[in-house]
């Protein structure tokens, strides 16, 4: 071959030149002598990302999986942020039967387990997570919180990824054991310990046998231990059972740390928020009351939503705003044969949830169905991303033939659509909603017809006054685009235009609960909407 050197031609062009001509030689066939070009490449250049891409390909068509496993994980650690590499990571990885098994013996986590060790392995299970492979995931940061039990950080991310795979009465599970593995562990004056106390009976009462509202054996069971109707963080509570009496919980003081709270302090706090919110998406109403006493004086310490965890501040905020308003009494009594309305939808689902309603004449129970964080957007075919798969979790648990609310589309109004436009993906907003409409609507009609449900299709909530003009319009185009369809089981529930004032310029006072979501006083208009059908 030519001295490239005495051509003057530096070395990192000729290989760039390789990785272009084993290219060309592999698309035409010359499969051997293409893969012997990027081997000679990386045999020089270790961490050459081409040749590396190239090669882990060549392997992986050549079902030489064990060799492609290795090559994306070098290249993976060379290029950890590069969005290119992690999606050829992901794809190999989930594109081999056993991929998972190919790479955890790659990685040989037979030796001791390290923090580092678990470090890496929570990295690789945020990669696969981003891409779709959530079942992956669980079981990467299964491993990582085993390295690293007193990691708070990585129990948060396990807790979460339960959460996408619809599996929240284990991710409380989980929850509640962390806390008994870390008695001590605490934020502020308030520890791991404090907090099984606060949830008393349900420490004994997981593995399956959480109790749920409209469940009959609920009404025996706490008579008289509910607390009181009008919670508040401010009002005098009747507490359900729990180790501490309810005197001497109001005499356990918790209070803000003096100083910033740490890093490790905001992803253990993050974890009992997530506790909270998995608790209220189960329908397991009757363990909060204590629990919000506990770690509602925490959060006054600083700006949590500037924080790592705003979002599980957020859904804390939002559920303990929702308690005040949902009648204990109500929900207990509810006969076991209560019919069901399933509520399904982004962190908006919330405000409606485990409340009743009259619908054909009946009193009927509307049951949380919570996707966190999806967008219309994330339905579209190609992608992977795990809201997706968050999504169709949830769907598939709800039983063939139910009435289902859907209440997706304020998030791609609050960002997806005014980045796409900004990014000139859209040559303007209502090209953009009018994609995103369609989207959710093809996503709804395949699901109807898989799982024969009667799908109302609740508008978008215009509850940000920055995003409320865009959430009208999507709201006209989403009635526009159902009522040209006219399927008689996916309903647009028509009555957004209520919420606003008479200019239509703002949310009518009585519907603000925390700036984000609505009060549950908007589900009059829901009912109105349903007996109009």
């Amino acid at each position: 071959g030519i001295n490239a050197e005495y051509m003057g031609v530096p070395e990192q062009e000729v290989d760039d030149i390789k990785v272009l001509i084993g290219r060309s030689l592999y698309a035409i066939g010359e499969k051997n002598t293409a893969v012997a070009l990027f081997a000679n490449v990386i045999q020089t250049n270790e961490s050459h990302k081409e040749a590396l891409v190239e090669y882990a390909k060549a392997a992986q068509d050549l079902n030489k999986y064990e060799e492609a496993i290795k090559i994306v994980l070098t290249l993976l650690i060379h290029n950890s942020n590069d969005k290119q590499v992690r999606s050829l990571f992901s794809d190999i990885v989930l594109g081999i039967s056993n991929g998972l098994d190919m790479l955890l013996n790659e990685l040989n986590l037979t030796t001791s387990p390290s923090p580092h060790v678990a470090q890496a392995v929570a990295f690789l299970a945020v990669v696969l997570k981003d891409h779709g492979g959530v079942e992956e995931s669980l079981i990467l940061y299964k491993k990582a919180c085993e390295f690293q039990p007193d990691s708070a950080s990585y129990a948060l991310n396990y807790a979460h990824t339960l959460e996408v795979v619809n599996r929240h009465q284990e991710s409380i599970q989980f929850c509640v054991d962390f806390c008994k593995a870390n008695p001590t562990m605490k934020v502020s004056n308030v520890s791991c310990e404090d907090v099984l106390r606060a949830l008393g009976d349900l420490v004994h009462e997981l593995n399956g046998k959480l109790s749920h509202v409209g469940e009959q054996h609920l009404v025996k069971k706490w008579e008289g231990k509910v607390y009181n109707v009008n919670y508040s963080s401010n009002a005098p509570l009747k507490f359900v059972t729990c180790k501490y009496s309810p005197k001497q919980i109001n005499e356990f003081t918790s209070k803000p740390k003096d100083g910033k709270l740490s890093s490790e302090e905001l992803d253990l706090l993050g974890l009992w928020f997530a506790l909270v919110k998995n608790l209220f998406v189960s329908g397991c109403i009757v363990y909060l009351a204590p629990l919000m006493v506990l770690l509602d004086p925490i959060r006054n310490g600083e700006p949590l939503h500037q924080t790592l965890i705003r979002n599980e501040q957020a859904y804390f905020c939002s559920i303990e705003q929702l308690l005040s308003s949902l009648s204990m009494e109500d929900i207990l009594e509810l006969p076991n044969e209560t019919p069901t309305i399933y509520i399904c939808g982004d962190s908006h689902s919330l405000s409606p949830s485990w409340r009743t309603i009259q619908y054909k004449g009946n009193k009927v129970l509307l049951r949380n169905a919570l996707v966190t964080g999806l967008k219309c957007w994330h339905l579209r075919p190609e992608s992977r991303f795990y809201p997706k798969i968050n999504f169709y979790n949830v769907v598939n648990s709800i039983p063939d033939g139910s009435d289902v609310v859907m209440i997706f589309g304020e998030i791609d109004c609050r960002e997806g659509i005014l980045f796409a436009v900004e990014r000139a993906i859209y040559k303007n907003y209502q090209e953009g909603v009018l994609v995103t409409v369609n989207i959710y609507i093809e996503a709804l009609k395949e699901l109807q017809s898989k799982k024969n449900f009667h799908v109302y299709v609740h508008p978008a909530l215009p509850v940000l006054d920055p995003t409320r003009a865009m959430v009208k319009v999507f709201n006209t185009t989403l009635k526009t685009e159902l009522s040209k369809l006219k399927h008689p089981k996916i309903q647009f529930l028509d009555f957004y235009e209520e919420l606003l004032t008479d200019d239509g310029l703002n949310l009518k006072q009585e519907y603000q609960l925390d700036g984000t979501h609505i009060h549950p006083s908007y589900l009059k208009h829901v009912e109105n909407a349903l007996s109009q059908l």
